[in-house]
């Protein structure tokens, strides 16, 4: 399925606004001169996490290891989930674009590698301003519930002074 790069930036800002990308680290991708599609990045993800080993459950004597372990678990499902759904597929767009561009460099071609490279300053520059923008609505939003308790204060004063008078 070929993304064009309006609906990556979609993608991009809904994993923002659910905080999708403060998710633990993917598995890096090992040099090589074979290009990468998504699909295999995002194959590649997969599969690592699901070789990963599963260390030992800690006894029933501890609780707060077996809750830690659990929740362990459950984090590398989540994220298996989300590679599977596409919800880290601007992850796996940078990670192919770093990847190729070194791939294309070993294997002489300059111009493909260049326009990986730009093409990774492309979207990186995107999803700084995405991030400046997501901050300064943070901040207007702040600032408009902080008026909104003013008024309330406001409208409590003249309460209060109307029943005085």
């Amino acid at each position: 399925m070929k993304k064009t790069f309006p609906s990556i930036v979609a993608l991009l800002a809904a994993a923002l606004s659910c905080g999708l990308l403060t998710a633990r680290n993917l598995p890096s991708i090992p040099p090589s001169e074979r290009i990468l599609t998504i699909e295999s990045v995002r194959n590649f993800w997969i599969n690592s996490l699901q070789q990963q080993s599963i260390p030992t459950k800690p006894t029933g004597l501890h609780p707060e290891k077996q809750a830690a372990w659990q929740r362990n678990l459950d984090s590398r499902e989540s994220l298996i989930t989300a590679i599977r759904n596409g919800d880290r597929n601007i992850d796996a767009r940078l990670a192919q674009l770093r990847h190729n561009a070194t791939a294309w460099r070993k294997q002489g071609n300059e111009t493909e590698a260049e326009a990986a490279e730009a093409r990774l300053r492309e979207i990186q520059e995107h999803l700084a301003l995405l991030e400046t923008l997501e901050l300064q609505r943070k901040a207007a939003q702040s600032q408009i519930d902080a008026a909104e308790r003013l008024k309330g204060i406001e409208a409590e004063i003249a309460a209060i002074r109307a029943s005085c008078d």
